[in-house]
């Protein structure tokens, strides 16, 4: 109708935007990122180069925690590797869940034993473990020994016949055993890292137990020097090599040692 003011729609203001768009190291270019990383590690690689490690010796094994990011801790130990024989053949030979349940089979009972027989598990690759031993009264060797026979007769006896039985695949783990003095960092970043065990010993333990036959255990020189004789008398152990002892079942032969045998059992 003429004289009626015409009413205007007048939109309402936006409110201001609160949303920041904030820049993650991995939307950098590629040369941004490159280049920040690269003095990032080489500042961390000089630090650690260049500053002492500070050590502190230890009676007993040490779990991550214990351990700081830029420390260690010394030790004086027995060490322990068991590994599966021809585990390869294990995982293409059965489907990936079979494989599983025989590996969990495995491993249940050689954690537990190396738990019941006061040893300390710091260490696992595929099917291989890393088992230490606190050297108190100097028992340390002696209590390795003790858990790799309980473990190659738990394998022997309730593992492999189960596994040959359910599955037609029996199996079989080779061990080794060595003592010396370890320096324990924890290696990798925060949030993302494990111990590393610097050390002879546990290089040549896991050897060891790479060179060891099925049913087998390799014990270092070093290790079997910390026996008394009593506890050398226990195993049986009557023969010896210029590198090594091998402690094995009755009837096992070794091309690279002789043989000598443990009287042990479950």
């Amino acid at each position: 109708m003429p004289g009626l003011p015409i009413a205007r729609f007048i939109p309402p203001a936006k409110a201001p935007s609160t949303r920041v768009t904030l820049r993650h190291p991995h939307t950098l270019a590629p040369s941004d990122f490159k280049v920040n990383l690269s003095r990032e590690l080489a500042a961390e690689v000089a630090e650690i180069v260049n500053q002492p490690l500070e050590v502190i010796n230890t009676k007993t094994v040490p779990k991550k925690a214990d351990i700081s990011l830029r420390g260690g801790k010394k030790l004086e130990s027995a060490v322990l590797y068991i590994d599966m024989r021809e585990s390869t053949s294990l995982t293409e030979a059965h489907t990936d869940e079979v494989a599983a349940k025989m590996y969990k089979v495995y491993l249940e009972g050689v954690v537990a034993i190396a738990r019941a027989k006061y040893g300390h598990v710091r260490g696992f690759a595929g099917d291989k473990i890393m088992v230490l031993f606190d050297n108190e009264n100097g028992l340390a060797v002696e209590r390795a020994i003790d858990c790799a026979v309980w473990m190659q007769s738990y394998i022997e006896k309730k593992v492999s016949p189960v596994l040959k039985a359910r599955y037609r695949h029996p199996v079989a783990c080779g061990v080794g055993i060595d003592f010396g003095t370890y320096v324990a960092v924890r290696g990798g970043r925060k949030g993302n890292n494990d111990i590393i065990w610097a050390g002879k010993a546990a290089n040549r333990a896991s050897k060891f137990a790479d060179n060891a036959k099925g049913g087998g255990i390799i014990v270092g020189r070093a290790a079997y020097n910390q026996l008394s004789a009593a506890a050398k008398k226990k195993f049986a152990l009557v023969g010896s090599t210029a590198t090594v002892y091998v402690a094995v079942k009755p009837g096992f032969t070794s091309s690279h040692s002789v043989p000598l045998t443990v009287r042990y059992s479950i």
